[in-house]
């Protein structure tokens, strides 16, 4: 086996063709070219790490910190690398969310749950972000019933409100957070009803949205179908 490194294979490679030009094993020339092939090796591996010095998996771990600090996440040495790495790449390589919302807008309108159907909204968590699991763990929802019902009293329709709680969406080959890291909120994109904000802008809470049971698997796949990959979709649905 040739355990050659590969510089001096690229240096081998470079001679002329001949017997002359082919090294005594351990000669003179022999050690001359492994010298600069060790040279060369230390700079192609300085190239290879500035090469991948931005890169979420390939960067060294002693540069990762500075990494994170570029894309706004607080280096956390309690967490492993894998996870670290996982999370700095779901920020480095996400899609463009407002290219995402329309798209995604549209076709929810076209099947029927969106604007003229059942009024599903897709709502960035922006401007600024905020907590999407104090948003999916104190939703409401509102209903209505027509008389006679056990909801209601009286002789018309009637809308009540009622405490719920939504669900994050995502794909088979992403982790589903039960806390969502600050660095991540604006990862998050809410779909239901209307959404509710304050003073500063900031989300406070989104309404939720009917939809039959028997439309939850089209719905699902739908958005999934759309939804880049670490960027995540907290559902305000309650379905019936």
């Amino acid at each position: 086996m040739n355990s050659k490194p590969f510089m001096r294979k690229v240096l081998d490679s470079l001679l002329p063709r001949g017997v002359i030009w082919k090294p005594a094993l351990n000669g003179d020339f022999d050690k001359l070219l492994d010298g600069i092939a060790e040279d060369k090796q230390k700079v192609l591996k300085d190239l290879s790490i500035l090469a991948n010095i931005r890169n979420p998996y390939l960067c060294p771990l002693e540069l990762l910190p500075d990494l994170e600090r570029e894309f706004g996440i607080s280096p956390n040495n309690a967490i492993n690398e894998e996870s670290r790495r996982s999370s700095l790449a779901a920020i480095r390589y996400k899609q463009n969310m407002p290219a995402t919302i329309p798209k995604l807008q549209r076709a929810l309108d076209l099947a029927g749950f969106g604007h003229g159907g059942l009024g599903l909204f897709v709502t960035p968590n922006a401007s600024p972000p905020c907590d999407p699991c104090l948003i999916i763990n104190s939703g409401y929802r509102m209903t209505a019933h027509a008389f006679p019902s056990i909801y209601c009293a009286g002789n018309s329709l009637v809308a009540f409100c009622s405490q719920g709680k939504g669900y994050f969406l995502v794909s088979s080959n992403e982790a589903e957070y039960k806390i969502v890291p600050k660095s991540h909120w604006p990862l998050v994109f809410f779909i239901g009803g209307t959404a509710f904000r304050n003073l500063d802008g900031q989300i406070e809470n989104v309404s939720f949205i009917e939809v039959p049971e028997e439309r939850k698997q089209e719905l699902h796949k739908l958005i999934l179908r759309i939804k880049p990959l670490g960027i995540w979709a907290a559902m305000m649905v309650h379905f019936y």
